[in-house]
């Protein structure tokens, strides 16, 4: 089915349903925006009359940082209070499965397969390396993460991206350094107990990098109690979600002896920052 859409003045289109969606979810077509596909003969309705689409649209809009008047980062203090506007409960409306990340990781990685790709070897080259290093792995894997996790955000948003979006990470160190060392410590306590809390910890912990790539003043402790909030009830989807890649790891481990992890290891992490945006997109103040 081919969708045309009003932006401005101007009409755009055909695209495919996939495609209205998604610009529906990221904020690029409005709620008031006009739309037609041929079942509605001469008629073009609203994207917030259409239930199919509606259902796409953003229920809060991502809370932005507040500033002082000379513009310059908020206090840590201040920073503290967008941990609270992350408190959520699960959207109304049927979350995307596993295969439905995926497609929309592949389309949005369409075009920009030979960077993302040069971006995941050079973050694993300096995690292997660090690995050698005394303290290596603990010093850069926090900024590193970070960072990595800022470019696919891009990726997903349709935002331009460049190689040196790895290393922001390293502009605000303390923090990303402070959520990597607490949430393996929270990690490791859990799993002392039992290795069922632990794996529970690490699902709740997983959008902590995501969080601070956005909202770079998050303190360690703000980031990891808003990425547990964001993930209430949304823990087995994201397993699903990994055990679906899992099985792509394990093909490219036999088939091509490690090499295809450089395909699927963005299409994996596009994929999950695309859980990160519908979770982003779904928030609703408690």
């Amino acid at each position: 089915m081919n969708w045309f859409y009003s932006k401005g003045k101007k009409q755009e289109g055909p695209v495919t349903q996939e495609q209205l969606e998604e610009g529906i979810r990221s904020g690029a077509i409005k709620a008031e925006a006009l739309v037609w596909e041929e079942s509605f003969g001469s008629e073009w309705k609203p994207v917030s009359d259409i239930p199919e689409l509606a259902r796409w649209l953003p229920k809060v809009a991502v809370p932005a940082l507040p500033v002082t008047t000379e513009q310059e980062p908020v206090a840590a203090e201040e920073a503290s209070t967008i941990a609270s506007a992350i408190a959520t409960r699960p959207a109304s409306g049927d979350f995307p499965r596993g295969g439905d990340f995926s497609r929309r990781a592949k389309e949005a990685l369409s075009g920009k397969w030979g960077i993302c790709i040069g971006v995941t070897l050079i973050y694993a080259i300096i995690i292997i390396f660090s690995g050698n290093l005394p303290l290596g792995s603990l010093l850069v894997g926090g900024p590193l993460m970070v960072g990595f996790s800022y470019f696919f955000i891009r990726v997903v948003r349709g935002q331009e991206v460049e190689v040196g979006q790895l290393f922001k990470g390293f502009g605000t160190f303390a923090n990303a350094f402070g959520a990597y060392l607490l949430s393996g410590i929270f990690i490791l306590l859990w799993s002392l107990l039992l290795i069922i809390p632990g794996i529970i910890a690490m699902f709740a912990y997983s959008q902590i990098y995501f969080l601070l790539a956005d909202h770079p003043e998050l303190s360690p402790m703000d980031a990891i109690r808003s990425s547990q909030e964001l993930m209430k009830g949304r823990k087995g989807a994201l397993f699903l979600l990994r055990l679906r890649f899992l099985g792509w790891l394990i093909l490219a481990a036999i088939f091509t002896f490690g090499i295809g992890w450089l395909w699927v290891y963005p299409w994996w992490m596009a994929a999950e920052a695309g859980f990160y945006q519908e979770l982003r997109n779904r928030q609703q103040p408690v």
